[in-house]
């Protein structure tokens, strides 16, 4: 089953079970995927979602993480010195940009640092989705349902405008940076892509035997329970990387970087805008 067998389905959370795979092949998938993490994996910019936790293996280590052994990502945003991981989990659960963390072990305490996720807003005529690993739940063709609606700081893919969904699957699969994609049609069938770019993906994960990402997981639908403007997430933050996950650093292809609209409604008149 491709993302393409998903159009013109119903903007609601049900569209996730499209890509729903049983719980005991997630199991045997994921318990292979465990024992080789590759260079190519690329790090959850989005909650990965889950029908089973038990069975993808979601909070096994740390409850609501699934665990990404020996790889860390260099591109992080807040940094500190906790006693475990479990301390750093709980600095990553209070802050609502964080959407992951890697630990390192080092002499005394542990080096905590934390990833920075795209951040979701409404949008009616929006279907979303997220890079993931192989053989996670609902994970097809390297992409994960995240939501009907879009996040912040879209790039819009100009030559894939009226293009269907499974060609903006394509442009952001062949690009490292992308970690995500919103595909919206408005009320009169025009259809747009936006990419959302993140320089860390870009550049790739570092093999460490010393330290392991976790990246938030959660149970399939509980995210669309929440979707709304977070035009505070980026409460206190002040020691950002200037390519974070919500701000694109670079530019893809023929496109243009826009600016998020006053409200959903109001991108209708302005395609440009997300």
């Amino acid at each position: 089953m491709t993302i393409k067998s998903v159009v013109g389905a119903a903007v609601t959370v049900s569209v996730a079970s499209a890509f729903s795979l049983t719980g005991k092949t997630d199991a045997q998938h994921m318990q292979k995927t465990e024992a080789r993490w590759s260079m190519q994996t690329d790090l959850p910019r989005v909650e990965l979602q889950t029908k089973n936790l038990a069975a993808s293996g979601c909070g096994k280590d740390v409850p609501g993480y699934f665990k990404i052994d020996g790889l860390m990502w260099n591109a992080s945003w807040r940094n500190s010195k906790v006693w475990n991981t479990d301390e750093c989990a709980k600095t990553c659960d209070e802050n609502t940009a964080c959407v992951g963390f890697f630990t390192r072990r080092g002499h005394g305490k542990v080096e905590c640092s934390l990833y920075k996720g795209l951040q979701r807003k409404a949008d009616h005529s929006a279907m979303s989705y997220m890079k993931c690993f192989k053989g996670f739940d609902n994970c097809q063709d390297g992409f994960q349902f995240s939501h009907a609606g879009t996040w912040r700081n879209g790039i819009k893919q100009r030559k894939l405008d009226d293009e269907d969904m499974v060609e903006c699957q394509k442009m952001c699969k062949m690009n490292r940076a992308c970690v995500a994609f919103t595909h919206r049609v408005n009320n009169m069938d025009d259809k747009f892509c936006f990419h959302f770019v993140d320089a860390g993906n870009e550049e790739g994960p570092t093999k460490e035997s010393r330290a392991n990402t976790y990246s938030k997981c959660v149970l399939e639908g509980s995210l669309q329970e929440v979707i709304e403007d977070n035009s505070t997430a980026e409460d206190n933050s002040t020691a950002e990387n200037p390519a974070s996950a919500d701000e694109p650093g670079q530019a893809i292809g023929d496109i243009s970087p826009v600016q998020a609209p006053a409200s959903a409604n109001e991108s209708q008149d302005d395609e440009d805008s997300l």
